[in-house]
């Protein structure tokens, strides 16, 4: 996603749609292909404010879809970013109905996706991120972005190489990636893990706490994402990760100072 684009149709929506839709098209011609995994998301299914505020009223499975679509003006990087992943979603299915392959689809949906990232190299940079969210409390910030589903890095890892199985796997549907804390995610949680497993971080002021992020809920359904792959990690798992990850980084770079 380009968060400085100022065409958000070209950079965003088209590429998405072309980039998932070519990939199938290409496909096609090639018989021994078996299984295509496609990164989607949660977004993919509900509109930014469910996902960014809650939603106690809407349950929420793989099948479930945004209606009307969304069409343009297409907003800013993020919403864009949200709207192309209900316009893939819906090219998938499409593709599907009109083309019969000989191939199945699995469509992976995340939330936001926590834990330590390899590509990551200065403490700073993991604010530039989604890891952002579980920090923000333990850094001391008050603030009320709080994403109501999560999944750890790890999750989305496994369960992409899971799905290629295709004697085990079904196709042909998506499987939702929430954590295993179910619907609701206390944000806040974010403090108490630093206090447990980052208490000498605390105590140097690295992690120097005191913000709030509060909670959000929604009703999802990833019943069958337990059922096939197994139990998710929860959002506690994810935090201690990241706050691993910046403590070891904050740490380095004060050394050098």
């Amino acid at each position: 996603m380009n968060p400085q684009t100022e065409d958000p149709e070209k950079d965003i929506i088209l590429p998405a749609i072309n980039g998932t839709t070519s990939i199938l098209n290409s496909a096609l011609s090639h018989p021994t292909i078996k299984r295509i995994v496609i990164t989607s998301s949660v977004v993919g299914i509900m509109d930014g404010p469910a996902l960014m505020v809650g939603d106690s009223t809407t349950t929420y499975t793989p099948q479930t879809r945004r209606s009307p679509l969304p069409t343009a003006p297409w907003g800013g990087p993020a919403e864009a970013y949200f709207n192309s992943k209900a316009l893939s979603l819906n090219a998938t299915d499409e593709f599907l109905a009109t083309q019969s392959p000989h191939f199945t689809i699995v469509n992976i949906m995340p939330g936001f996706v926590i834990g330590r990232s390899e590509l990551i190299t200065k403490s700073e940079d993991i604010l530039k991120s989604t890891n952002a969210v579980p920090l923000a409390a333990v850094l001391g910030v008050k603030g009320d972005k709080k994403p109501a589903m999560i999944t750890h890095i790890d999750d989305v890892a496994r369960i992409h190489v899971a799905a290629l199985d295709t004697a085990k796997v079904p196709g042909n549907r998506g499987f939702l990636l929430q954590s295993g804390d179910g619907g609701k995610i206390v944000f806040d949680d974010a403090l108490e893990v630093a206090k447990e497993k980052f208490a000498d971080a605390v105590e140097e002021g690295i992690l120097p706490m005191g913000g709030t992020t509060g909670d959000a809920y929604q009703i999802v359904d990833s019943r069958e994402t337990d059922e096939v792959f197994g139990g998710l990690k929860s959002y506690k798992e994810a935090v201690e990760s990241v706050l691993g990850q910046f403590v070891e980084l904050k740490r380095a770079e004060l050394a050098k100072a």
